[in-house]
């Protein structure tokens, strides 16, 4: 399936109920022990306890009266269960800061310290407080630029903000907010947002849960062609071997590139209930990368280079709302699982509870959870109950979308997935799920 061809713009993916009684065992696994591991980041350092502050210095012994400068310097000082509380406040990061090179990249906070099962080293904002870290001055010649280079194990970043990471490099290349090659950690109601990096991007590493994060409005304007063709809100390319990655509760919206890009992933990854909308666009609506929501074209296997009618999909409870042209192209039925889908029904406003798109964007629950919006549900009582994204939806609770290259496995014939295109101040398409090297499904 050619680019050309999967409808590219803004894409908002509700992964809602409507699952199969067959679970995938494995992949349940996975998900309770990320669930373990969160409940267990979640009970009180018993060893040390440590603070950062914007107006703190690297020489105090990092008390909650004379606190350190930098997360560098804190790091430095914990062992495996420690918390290091970051304070409010805006933290202007400088050239200087730099605390690692390697290869091609400028890693300004290089976390390369491990803690060990249950005893998560931990990063988090102090309660009641929103730490802001801006890298708009961190402008390495000829270097990316990664905030926060993750290598180490077993830690928990949360609750804090990155903004401003730069782009210097004129030809092809990419910064990122958040670079993972660890396994085990947990990065929790952190946002990415205006800059020009990537939000969040994901090479190795098992067992990583991103969770309840937010990326937007991230626009690289330098490199290549100056039109972002290459900032992704999220991007998950995990090699072979680099299994268990979940992403739940994310948002991303208003990257120049796509909101959610896997297509250079050897292993599954599981999207749990994140949405994407406004991708490849600006703030003011105008067109600028690929924007699509989840990025996973199909092409040939074994040639990298040849793209496909797309094969070995299941699309389950699709439906259609004002495609611009058509909903669904260069699809090859023969190869795929199409059940109770319906791409000409042409759904009328009343049908749905709300079109209030700005309900997207709305502030998280106390949690740190999706907002509880009412946006494109269908009413009960009408034509297309029952349809689409919110299909069984009192029933069954949340759902899992999983992407996996494996194309020997059976398919679970109970599932569904669901995407809507967004475009302008009107939505006007919607296409199904996507695949580039995976098949798609959803799991309790």
């Amino acid at each position: 399936m050619k680019k050309s061809a999967l409808l590219t713009g803004l894409f908002l993916a509700l992964c809602l109920s409507r699952v199969s009684a067959a679970v995938d065992v494995a992949a349940s696994a996975v998900a309770s022990s990320l669930d373990a591991a969160v409940a267990a980041a979640a009970l009180p350092a018993s060893a040390a306890v440590f603070f950062v502050a914007p107006d703190g210095s690297d020489g105090n012994p990092g008390t909650k009266d004379k606190p350190f400068a930098t997360v560098q310097r804190a790091q430095s000082a914990v062992r495996a269960g420690d918390t290091v509380y970051l304070r409010g406040g805006i933290y202007h990061l400088t050239e200087a800061q730099i605390a690692h090179k390697e290869r091609i990249y400028a890693c300004v906070t290089y976390l390369d310290k491990s803690g060990r099962p249950g005893k998560y080293i931990t990063y988090c904002a102090y309660p009641g407080e929103r730490p802001v870290f801006d890298y708009t001055a961190v402008k390495p010649f000829d270097y990316r630029v990664a905030a926060f280079y993750v290598t180490g194990s077993w830690l928990h970043l949360k609750g804090f903000e990155v903004t401003g990471v730069q782009v210097t490099i004129t030809t092809h290349t990419q910064s990122e907010c958040f670079e993972n090659h660890g396994s085990n950690n947990i990065y929790e109601q952190l946002s990415m947002h205006d800059g020009m990096a990537i939000g969040f991007y994901l090479l190795s590493g098992s067992d990583n849960l991103i969770l309840n994060c937010d990326a937007y409005r991230n626009f690289d304007s330098v490199s290549e062609n100056r039109r972002g063709g290459n900032t992704d809100g999220f991007g998950c390319h995990p090699r072979a071997g680099s299994k268990g990655n979940v992403f739940r509760g994310c948002r991303s919206w208003f990257n120049s590139d796509d909101g959610y890009d896997v297509i250079n992933s050897a292993e599954a990854t599981t999207f749990d209930h994140c949405w994407a909308f406004y991708n490849g666009y600006n703030p003011a609506f105008t067109s600028e990368g690929d924007g699509n929501g989840f990025n996973m074209l199909n092409r040939m296997l074994g040639n990298v280079y040849a793209d496909v009618p797309g094969y070995k999909h299941v699309l389950h409870n699709n439906l259609g709302f004002r495609a611009r042209d058509v909903a669904v192209a260069n699809l090859d039925t023969t190869q795929c699982e199409l059940v109770n889908n319906d791409f000409d029904v042409s759904p009328a406003d009343a049908d749905f509870m709300s079109l209030d798109e700005t309900q997207l964007m709305a502030p998280r629950q106390a949690d740190g959870s999706l907002p509880a919006i009412d946006f494109l549900r269908p009413r009960p009582a009408s034509r297309i109950a029952g349809m689409g994204a919110f299909a069984g939806d009192s029933a069954a609770g949340p759902g899992r979308l999983v992407f996996s290259d494996d194309f020997a496995a059976p398919l679970d014939t109970g599932v569904w997935i669901a995407e809507i295109e967004l475009k302008g101040e009107r939505f006007r398409g919607y296409i199904p799920g996507i695949a580039r090297w995976c098949w798609i499904r959803v799991e309790a």
